[in-house]
């Protein structure tokens, strides 16, 4: 003790990195000494210790507190013995600046048992002489243990001070010739499956006749190992597994596993050739991987997209065209009092009327033609207001659209480089909420079968499926899935909901039935033209409305390779039987050409008898 201190004292001008090079050798812990940790140096000055930054109170705010391991880690004593564990304490300014000990502080000092239980009584005879200990003016502080005589442990001495992360020595306390082996469980949930929530226990293994190759083939079903050792807790600070009593000069491949709950096992490490020492303690660290996850299968799987602001996103003025036209479409197909004028201004875009001129006639065109919508129609043809609100529910696909289809994995697992690849999302029906039919108060949901909608080229030709083929590649806890493409033909999708579901639905009739069609067999024209003008219910409502709906519809086919997205989700074992069973927290990144972007998520479970729980979207951008 007094030779270390001394060193100290004659190496003042030089950093402590130096000093403690004279006192012992660490084995490469960042929290101990002498070893650089990369942390500023250590400034020792030789004057007065009064400086008021080094005071041993409670930190102020922005000043740092650090306390280092003098020495080695871990310990072997032998029976009968006494052990002295030494750290220093120190303090900077701010983050960059150099440590400068601080001295006549307190450090306490705790023992802990095999068990990580805080053991203020001794463990197995082996005691703490005192739970604290005042700094030096080298802000170094001693703990003294006294060592039983005749029973051999395990135990950990904690030391903390205010406003440092405490520091943990190992001492195994054993008998002359044998050495002790410390296993140090290394498991990073930041960037692995599991958290430690999730996990039991872990054991280490010991093999001397197998090397981790072996080991490997099998890790759910380890066998014939020489020891092995339960670490339970399992945490970040309970990692460290001791084993005593070992002969000088055995080897061993030391393996470890971790279990989660329900003690399957989900994470394994190996470490081969580890060397016993007698009279020392081994230290050896295992870090744990987590086992992979079997992905083969198919998912049932919702996607979500928001297309909200897409149209208008872009700086393409017909695609703003489309997206002020779509917008009134949707009016009209709701209970709102402002249809009349949507309907003006609807025809203004089309026919191209000057602006100046509309903006006169709306308000007094669009309350004959509100008239015509609540008396005429209300009374005469309220089919043709069934028609419109179905339209209008079609539409809600461009804001958000949601899609039931399935993912396959044509493959069990990842390779080396975390990829799976090759694997299938198909899209199968539309999901929507839809009023035809539903009643008051209720959000009726709808589903439509893609496949007999998306056509090549218009109603009656042969289907076409709309599928993108897609790898994935795990990093973590995710499945990052780069751009694929797919190809949408919005405009075959948009009319064939309508022509051949929605309004046959309505009419009673089979399908397919043209908006044209409808609007000319039901539109009570006589009538209407007795208060909007002979011949305008046909010009307008009509020829007008129904080739709008086509040609703005027509200008929604984007080229076959346009609609590309990319992502990432979490696969989910729920049971810790190794299988995906659910994909969660789904996020996608979609354009449409180079222009039109949007967000989505999506959700899945295995199996397709399941409803994948719903995805939360993402916010733009």
């Amino acid at each position: 003790m007094l030779r270390l201190r001394s060193a100290l004292t004659l190496c003042a001008p030089l950093l402590l990195l130096a000093c403690a090079d004279a006192a012992g050798s660490g084995d490469g812990d960042p929290d101990m000494l002498p070893r650089d940790s990369g942390r500023p140096p250590f400034i020792i000055p030789q004057t007065d210790m009064g400086d008021p930054m080094m005071t041993p109170d409670e930190p102020r705010p922005g000043e740092l507190r650090n306390l280092a391991i003098i020495g080695d880690r871990d310990h072997f004593v032998l029976l009968g013995s006494t052990l002295e564990l030494q750290v220093i304490y120190s303090a900077a300014e701010a983050e960059g600046s150099p440590y400068i000990p601080v001295a006549n502080a307190r450090v306490t000092f705790k023992l802990y048992d095999e068990n990580g239980a805080e053991s203020p009584g001794g463990v197995a005879g082996s005691v703490l002489r005192s739970a604290g200990s005042q700094t030096d003016e080298q802000g170094v502080a001693t703990a003294e243990v006294r060592i039983s005589n005749d029973e051999e442990s395990w135990f950990q001495v904690e030391a903390s001070a205010p406003g440092a992360e405490p520091v943990r020595f190992s001492v195994t306390v054993g008998r002359e010739g044998v050495g002790a082996l410390n296993v140090r469980i290394v498991y990073e949930p930041e960037r692995s499956r599991y958290t430690f929530r999730e996990l039991d226990e872990a054991e280490v293994f010991l093999f001397d006749n197998q090397n981790c190759g072996q080991i490997a083939q099998e890790p759910t079903n380890i066998f014939g190992a020489y020891l092995s050792v339960p670490r339970n807790p399992f945490d970040s600070v309970d990692n460290l597994v001791n084993i005593r009593d070992l002969e000088d000069g055995q080897r061993f491949t030391v393996a470890a596993v971790a279990y989660n709950l329900r003690q399957n096992t989900v994470a394994f490490g190996c470490a081969e050739a580890v060397p016993i020492v007698g009279g020392r303690t081994t230290s050896v660290d295992v870090p744990l991987e987590d086992l992979p996850l079997e992905f083969k299968g198919r998912f049932r799987v919702v996607h979500r997209f928001d297309l909200t602001d897409m149209l208008r996103s872009s700086d393409n003025d017909t695609l703003n065209t489309v997206a002020d036209i779509l917008d009134i479409l949707r009016i009209l197909g709701s209970d709102d009092g402002e249809r009349g004028r949507a309907i003006i201004s609807l025809f203004c875009d089309f026919t191209g009327i000057d602006p100046g001129i509309c903006d006169i006639v709306e308000p007094i065109a669009g309350a004959l033609i509100d008239r015509v919508i609540d008396g005429v129609l209300a009374e005469q043809a309220p089919q043709v207001l069934a028609v419109l609100r179905g339209i209008s529910d079609v539409l809600t696909i461009l804001t958000d659209m949601t899609v039931v289809g399935e993912m396959e994995f044509f493959d069990s697992g990842v390779d080396e480089e975390g990829w799976i690849r090759e694997n299938e999302s198909r899209w199968q029906k539309f999901r929507f909420r839809w009023r035809n039919g539903c009643p008051p108060g209720t959000d009726c949901v709808q589903e439509f079968t893609i496949g007999e909608l998306h056509n090549e080229a218009g109603m009656g030709s042969r289907p076409r499926p709309i599928y993108g083929n897609f790898d994935g590649q795990l990093v973590g806890a995710r499945l990052y899935i780069p751009e694929h493409t797919y190809t949408v033909r919005y405009a075959s999708i948009l009319l064939g909901l309508a022509e051949m579901w929605i309004i046959p639905a309505i009419l009673g009739e089979p399908g397919p039935v043209g908006i044209d069609e409808v609007l000319e067999a039901i539109l009570p024209c006589e009538d209407i033209d007795r208060v909007i003008g002979e011949g305008n219910c046909q010009f307008i409502l009509v020829e007008g409305l129904s080739q709008v709906i086509y040609e703005q519809l027509g200008r929604l086919e984007f080229a076959s390779d346009a609609f590309t997205i990319s992502g990432s989700v979490e696969p989910v074992d729920d049971d810790g039987d190794l299988v995906v069973d659910r994909l969660v927290d789904g996020v996608w990144s979609g354009m449409i050409g180079e222009e039109l972007a949007f967000p989505g998520c999506f959700s899945g479970c295995r199996g397709l008898d399941c409803e994948p729980e719903e995805c939360l979207m993402p916010e733009r951008q």
